[in-house]
């Protein structure tokens, strides 16, 4: 196809077992005209086998075969590639509902937008959590507050946006961080005025794996999210949000070593590390038992909070469960 309406971008990366189930989904939309390019980051599985059996059968398909370089890096090939007017990025493991890019083009079309925003589904074994993804304003600096401020989703995969933006802004996916790179892509255009609509209608089911890989932590998982502060930091530089910018990646920071660092972080180091932050608890909502748990790791009483927090997480879980067992 010389010039689909849209280019649909997957990137792959050991997901032998999911990835059919979210190519099918593609394949199957009512919207016919797009392109279907499947970026096979080095994936040591079956992914790129996969990707060429589709690509075989149908003409829509390509397949882009690259070293292992990580999302962003995978995520700026296929753009590279990619011939559509519009551009939404999917992950290889989720799935989507089959209206989705015939909704979205035509939102595109009727509003002339560069960017068509639309809700989610939030979903893990136990429950399906519709979210609702209306800007307050659809005013391009609102839009960027709102996510940094993480009050919209940073995700692209219930974004359609116009492939042309991204030469125009000159957009790249962010090389030397992992995790937050579509957040970092998606703020990077919205310092620029683009136009943007808001579709009130899920499509796209993010699903909730507890065993990802997003979910180690070691030194180079803190390294990087000091690394990841510095660049929203200084990609705020010159707009009003760069005090924003530096407390919602802290508070980030901070969070994710409380809840993934058990096994690196003693509660010695967890309160040489974060004690500086503690100011910046009462900044951010959090519930008064994780604001709590916060303040004891802070005071030198990590491991003890953790196992707090995990053992009420336990019993939450596990809630869940005889309840999704009675209801079945």
């Amino acid at each position: 196809m010389e010039n689909p309406k849209i280019s649909v971008l997957i990137s792959m990366y050991k997901g032998e077992q999911l990835l059919p189930r979210m190519i099918d989904c593609v394949l199957a939309q009512t919207f016919q005209d797009f392109e279907l390019i499947l970026i096979d980051d080095g994936s040591p599985d079956r992914c790129g086998e996969i990707a060429e059996e589709y690509a075989a059968k149908d003409q829509r398909v390509h397949v882009l075969h690259k070293p292992n370089g990580g999302l962003s890096d995978a995520r700026n090939h296929g753009l590279a590639i990619a011939k559509g007017e519009y551009t939404i990025q999917f992950d290889q493991d989720d799935y989507v509902d089959n209206t989705c890019l015939e909704e979205l083009y035509a939102k595109a079309i009727a509003e002339d937008a560069d960017m068509v925003i639309c809700d989610c589904y939030y979903e893990d074994q136990y429950q399906q959590k519709y979210s609702k993804q209306e800007p307050s304003s659809l005013d391009y600096l609102v839009v960027l507050r709102e996510f940094l401020n993480t009050r919209l989703s940073g995700y692209m995969w219930n974004k359609l946006i116009r492939r042309t933006c991204y030469s125009k802004y000159n957009i790249q996916f962010p090389l030397k961080i992992y995790g937050c790179e579509d957040q970092y892509a998606l703020c990077a255009l919205l310092k620029n005025y683009i136009n943007i609509s808001y579709l009130p209608r899920a499509f796209y089911h993010y699903i909730y794996y507890p065993n990802s890989l997003s979910r180690h932590y070691d030194e180079k998982t803190y390294q990087n999210d000091l690394k990841t502060r510095e660049m929203f930091v200084n990609l705020m530089q010159d707009t009003p949000y760069k005090d924003l910018a530096y407390l919602r990646k802290t508070t980030y920071m901070f969070g994710r070593a409380f809840n993934y660092g058990s096994k690196y972080f003693s509660s010695k180091r967890f309160r040489k590390e974060f004690l500086q932050y503690e100011q910046l608890i009462g900044t951010v909502y959090y519930e008064p038992i994780r604001r709590t748990m916060y303040w004891l790791s802070f005071r030198g009483f990590y491991q003890l909070a953790f196992h707090m927090w995990n053992t009420m997480r336990l019993v939450k879980k596990q809630y869940k469960n005889i309840k999704h067992k009675l209801l079945k």
